[in-house]
């Protein structure tokens, strides 16, 4: 029994999570289907728009609305995403293994 919230949120989560709105890419391990995490998705950094930087703004509105009403969000975020969220430092060495394999 999710409720209609819940039902929201995957629905949110599916559209930001595909190529329609230029909020989140595939980590370059989805893009090239090799390493760990191939299923995480990372801000888009080429996105600088004032439209893009809106969408960016109202994604970031929705997690703290999802962080702060302790709701669950099915949303495959990379760790570098969360780690920037909350202010944990970053592992160069394991992040980006599991963001890029080749580039590590």
């Amino acid at each position: 029994a999710g409720g209609p919230y819940r039902e929201l949120m995957e629905n949110v989560s599916r559209e930001i999570c595909s190529s329609v709105l230029p909020i989140l890419i595939p980590t370059e391990n989805q893009r090239h289907e090799h390493g760990y995490m191939r299923e995480c998705f990372v801000l888009n950094h080429q996105a600088n728009t004032e439209v893009e930087l809106k969408m960016m703004r109202h994604f970031g509105l929705i997690i703290g609305f999802a962080i702060r009403s302790c709701q669950t969000w099915n949303m495959a975020l990379h760790p570098i995403v969360w780690k920037a969220i909350v202010g944990v430092p970053l592992d160069l060495n394991e992040d980006l293994k599991t963001s890029d394999k080749f580039m590590h």
